[in-house]
This record gives structure tokens, sequence and C-alpha cells, in this order.
């Protein structure tokens, strides 16, 4: 009897230790789990502000735009006769609203890929949130077992439970399976990361090319204005002499 029950306390202290490093690496992976877990939720964040930006300035920033330059070559189509000229001013306005629908297209894609981001994003943080969930529970099961003794109360006996191999991982694959999850997230925080450079980058080549074609525009209007005033003060010269010509004629 003493020698079962000194090899008994002996297999239970094995067993103690045993746990208490599950207990270790269990709290080792609940830590980086809630790290990539807070860091991945943090993207999200940033990803939707940017996403949110990206179609305030579809919504906004370009259809404006774009209707002017629309209105001012269908008010320009009311020219009469020869004034209804294919000019540079009607080219350049062409070419704004080309660039100006080119970089709506290049938005639009844009959000159809961040939109597919942001649900990688979610399943990303559901694998990990579930992870999390397992740990937590495994964690508690393994914390109670640690702290159980032959005094404790009560304790039941399960005839039979130790031929049970209910497992369905070892140790290694454990690991692995969180180590995978912790990855996946990764690469998808990296993903993002570089669709909130990309929404970045197209606004501030977008706002710089409108800008550009807008002054264009401008400078095109500008010297078509210049050019139709001067020819209209010649016509005028030419039409106050063709009638002092004429009345002097009359005379």
């Amino acid at each position: 009897m003493q020698d079962k029950d000194q090899l008994t306390r002996a297999m239970q202290a094995d067993c103690r230790r045993n746990i208490d490093h599950r207990l270790t690496d269990i709290h080792y992976w609940y830590s980086e789990l809630c790290q990539e877990l807070e860091q991945l939720m943090a993207e999200n964040c940033r990803l939707k502000c940017a996403l949110e930006r990206l179609q305030k300035a579809l919504a906004e920033t370009t259809e404006a735009p774009q209707q002017i330059a629309q209105e001012c070559l269908f008010h320009r189509e009311k020219r009469m006769g020869l004034d209804l000229v294919h000019d540079t001013v009607e080219i350049k306005l062409l070419e704004e609203i080309a660039m100006i629908q080119c970089v709506k297209e290049k938005m639009k894609r844009l959000i159809v890929k961040v939109e597919a981001q942001l649900q990688a994003n979610r399943t990303a943080q559901h694998q990990l949130e579930m992870d999390l969930t397992n740990k937590k529970v495994a964690q508690e099961i393994d914390r109670k077992c640690f702290n159980l003794r032959n005094t404790s109360e009560d304790i039941s006996y399960f005839l039979g439970v130790e031929n049970v191999d209910a497992t369905v991982s070892i140790p290694e694959t454990w690991g692995k399976f969180s180590d995978k999850n912790i990855l996946h997230s990764q690469c998808q925080r990296a993903a993002s990361s570089k669709l909130r450079e990309e929404i970045e980058n197209l606004m501030e080549i977008s706002s710089r090319e409108m800008w550009s074609k807008f002054n264009e525009v401008n400078v095109a209007f500008t010297k078509r204005i210049s050019e139709i005033a001067e020819t209209k003060n010649r016509i005028k010269v030419h039409l106050a002499k063709n009638i002092l010509e004429t009345s002097g004629w009359i005379q």
C-alpha cells in the first residue's frame, strides 16, 4: 500500500507538471492570438475608414466636375452657324470627361477589391476568435485539473475513461494550428495595408490629374474667349466703317 501510494503521488506530481507546462503553452498562444486579433481589428478599422473616403471621393469629388464639363458641352452645342466649331475647348472638355470617367472606373474596381479584402479580414478574425474561445475553454479545464487534490470536494470516478482516446491533435499540430491562424491573419493585414496605400496613391494621383485637366480647360476657355472678343471687336470696327462709308455714299 505504501509503494502504491508513493507511485500514485509520483504520477500525480508528474501529471501536475505536465498540466503546468500545458497551461504555459496555452497562455503563450492565447497571448499571441489576442495580440494578433487586436492588430487585425485595428487594421479593419483603418481599411473601413479608407474605403469610406474612397466612396465619398467617388460620389462627390468626381461627379461635380464631370457634370460641369458635360453641361459646358451641352451649352456649347447651342452655338450657331460657323461658331459651332470643334475647337481646343471642346477637345479639352472631352479629355476631361474621359479622364474623370477613367478615374471613376479605377475607384470602382478598387472599392470591389477593398470590400473583398474586408470580407477576408472578417474570416481571419472569426478564425482567431474561435481559436481564442477554444484556448480559453482548454485553459479553464486544465487549470481546474491542475488545482485538483485528493482532498478536493465533488471528485467523481469515471470508470474506463482512461481507455478512451478522444484526441483530435497532438501538441505539434495543436501549435501549428494556432500558428497557421496567426500567419493567415498577418497575410491579410499585409494585403489590407497594401490596399490602403493603393487608395491613398489613387486619390492623390487622381486629384492631381483632375486639377491639371481643370486648369487646361480654363486656359483653353480663357484663350477662346479672348479670341472671340478680339474678333468681335474687329467686326464692330469694320461694321462702323461700313456704316460710315454707306452713309457718305448715300449722301
